[in-house]
């Protein structure tokens, strides 16, 4: 079993976070994934463009990355449910090979509408839904 968690300033105000104390310093962090015994994965986040039946989120990432990008909040959400689509053709196709993976990775940086509509050409997607894309700069 394995987690994924994120440091925090202050503990959230959900109570959903923990705090580590050791000599005398605190660490607060909120586990944003959890890997179980049987394989699956546990997110402290849910939406239903993830299968799930309601919107959760028990974490402050999607609010930290658009301070630091400068943009809102919904856009950096936007962007992971996008870029989740991805991951999850790449895993459909089978993709695994070192070259290949990142040179699909490299180009959807490079040129992000391009490379879907090379894909898409490409024969290997035929719903637009899996590879959707918006002309605007990540």
């Amino acid at each position: 079993m394995g987690e994924v968690v994120e440091f925090l300033d202050e503990p959230l105000d959900s109570g959903q976070s923990e705090t580590i104390e050791k000599d005398g310093r605190r660490i607060h962090y909120n586990t944003l994934c959890r890997h179980c015994p049987d394989g699956s994965f546990e997110l402290g986040y849910d939406h239903p463009q993830l299968g799930d039946d309601r919107r959760r989120v028990e974490t402050g990432i999607f609010d930290r990355l658009a301070t630091l990008r400068d943009e809102p909040a919904e856009t950096v959400e936007e962007t992971f449910h996008r870029r989740h689509r991805y991951v999850k053709y790449l895993v459909r196709e089978g993709i695994t090979d070192f070259q290949e993976l990142f040179g699909v990775l490299a180009d959807l940086a490079t040129n992000e509408a391009a490379t879907v509509e090379r894909l898409r050409r490409q024969g290997r997607e035929t719903d637009p839904l899996h590879l959707e894309v918006e002309a605007d700069d990540d």
